[in-house]
């Protein structure tokens, strides 16, 4: 029997997409104005987030109701937190899995819809 070593995928180290900036910002209703930078930190959407994003205040929005953040495989993603009204990603429910999230997609969060647009990079 001769030693051999088996290669693992999972200790190889990947390159990371580096993460592009994106704003969130409320579409409806027209009297709430609230808006978000995401990058490579994860913003909490909230009317109390605890990591020091901008509180979402709207009665069908829970306290933690859903959290956008960078996966660096070039994407945003977007879970639920077990909010009471429900998150959707482009009118598909999203759970506490991580869901891609396209330019140009609308969340819905309780009755609020943010929608969510990549900040373009002309370098």
């Amino acid at each position: 029997m001769t030693d051999s070593n088996t290669a693992s995928l999972e200790a190889a180290v990947l390159p990371r997409a580096r993460p592009h900036a994106a704003v969130l910002r409320v579409v409806h209703p027209p009297e709430l104005t609230w808006r978000a930078v995401v990058d490579a930190e994860p913003v909490t959407l909230g009317r109390q987030p605890d990591d020091g994003s901008p509180p979402l205040t709207h009665a069908t929005v829970s306290r933690r109701h859903a959290q956008v953040w960078w996966d660096g495989r070039g994407q945003h993603v977007v879970r639920d937190l077990s909010s009471r009204h429900g998150t959707q990603a482009d009118a598909a429910p999203v759970a506490a899995e991580p869901r891609a999230i396209a330019d140009g997609a609308i969340l819905r969060l309780g009755d609020v819809f943010i929608a969510y647009e990549r900040v373009r990079d002309d370098a």
